[in-house]
Parts: structure tokens; sequence; C-alpha cells
């Protein structure tokens, strides 16, 4: 009993989690479990990565430390180190968008939201004056939610991707530019750092013109592929099993299957034969 429990309850999970609207197969979708992962290099839907910018070599990076000033929402910058958990973001649909399916490749031109995956915010901006140069700042606002807590996210959640000349689409180490879709500046940073408490960090905001300092790439993460059409498609085709009277109903009802009557028959002469 103790082994069918436990059994059970791991099913519960994997179903749970495949259920979740990150998780968002199609029944018709090729087996998401039947990818290749290695030297996989495009950002798909559910990948997630860290984005580093261009000129400073900082990653993408937000943690449980407000700004001082401005929204006074969770704050984003550039963080120099590479190995830190708080530089992880998630890509997903769009806030107004059916979700997507892992694995589907990005586009240029698609509409996204970048989930921070230790703290569960969005990457947002809004009409607020970043605190070091006074361009617009970017914060990580709202939550992911889940079957407790509502989603809570906006259409300042949305970015657009825009890749670099010749790409149709995202792949790592690949240049390209963060677009806010509401108020169309340009996830943008540059060398001025923070102070206390979070020294050493550098300003992350939103710029209208589009220089070097926009350019970011995906670096360290978990990219997940696109799915491979299934290997085993036939594995679970229906076979007609020989009727067998040991499972006939006990009230006697009329056999319907003839083809089994048939296998029934011919089972009776093959061991007549043999006796």
């Amino acid at each position: 009993m103790r082994r069918s429990a436990l059994f059970l309850t791991a099913v519960a999970c994997v179903l749970a989690l495949f259920a979740t609207p990150a998780f968002a197969w199609d029944d018709d979708d090729d087996d998401p479990a039947n990818v290749d992962a290695a030297d996989y290099e495009g950002v798909t839907c559910g990948s997630t990565i860290k984005l580093q910018h261009s000129g400073t070599k900082a990653r993408l990076h937000s943690h449980d430390i407000a700004y001082g000033s401005g929204s006074g929402q969770q704050s984003v910058t550039g963080f120099p180190e590479t190995t830190d958990a708080n530089s992880y973001w998630q890509v997903l649909h769009a806030h107004g968008a059916e979700p997507c399916r892992f694995g589907t490749e990005i586009a240029n031109g698609a509409i996204v939201r970048l989930l921070h995956i230790n703290t569960k915010k969005w990457l947002h901006s809004h009409l607020h004056k970043s605190p070091i140069t006074g361009n617009q700042e970017v914060s990580a606002y709202g939550t992911r939610g889940d079957g407790d807590t509502p989603e809570d996210s906006n259409s300042d959640d949305n970015w657009k991707i825009e890749l670099s000349a010749g790409e149709t689409v995202w792949k790592k180490d690949k240049k390209m530019r963060l677009i806010h879709v509401s108020t169309g500046v340009i996830l943008h940073s540059h060398d001025q750092k923070f102070g206390r408490p979070i020294a050493g960090q550098f300003e992350v905001c939103g710029a209208k013109s589009k220089n070097n300092n926009n350019l970011w790439f995906a670096t360290e993460g978990v990219y997940i592929p696109k799915p491979k059409p299934s290997k085993h498609a036939h594995a679970f085709t229906i076979r007609k099993l020989p009727y067998d009277p040991r499972k006939d109903d006990d009230d006697g009802e009329e056999l319907k299957n003839e083809a089994a009557k048939e296998d029934l028959k011919n089972e009776k002469k093959k061991k007549k034969v043999e006796l």
C-alpha cells in the first residue's frame, strides 16, 4: 500500500507540473520529453537564461531590494559577477497572450515577458525616472502567481525582441535588444554604479535612442529545445485480443464480437487436434 501511495503521489506531481500555464503543451504536440538538449542554442519559450550587457559584461539582475526613489518597486541592476542566482530570468508569453508552448522559438519582433526566477516578479518599466541618470526606470513588479495566488501582471511587463540584422530567431550569444512595448524605450545599461546598499552594481534603465549600451545577449542558462518528432508514434496502438470467456459478464450477455467468437472456435479445434 505504501508503495502504491508513493507512486500515485509522484504521478500527481508530474501531472501538476505540466498542467501549469507555463507548461502549455497541446494534445497534438510532439512528446515534450523527446527532445535533444545537447548543444542547443535557441532561446525558446520556457528557457531560463542570464542576459549579459554587451558593454559592461554585467548580468541583468534583481533582488529583494527596493528603489529608494521613483516607484519604490524592486530594483533591477547589472551585476558584475557571473555566478549569482539572482540573475536568472525565464522567457514566457506576453501579458494578454495565450501561453506559449515550451520549446517554441522566439522570432524577431516577438513580444515576451521575463520572469525573475528567485522573486517571481516581471521585468517592468513605466514613467518614473531612473535613480542615477534620470532615464526611464526599469523595475521588477507583480508576481507569477500559482494555484493559491493569482497572477499580477500588466502590459508594462511586455518587451519586444529586436534581433541583429540577418537573425530570424533568438539565439544564445547573439546580440539583441529588448524594447519596452508600452513606452518604446530600450533596455539599457552603462558604467555608472550604485552606492550602498547595492554598491558596485550598474544602473539598468530604459533609453529612448539606440546605441551600443542597449545591446544584450543570452549567456548561461537552461535552454529548452524544440521538440523532435516522436520515435514511438505507434507504441500505443490498440490490438484486438482473443475473447476470454472468464472475463464475460455474469448475466450471460450474448457475445457481440464475432471475431472473438471465431478466435474461441479456432482455439477449441486446435486443442482437439492436439488430443
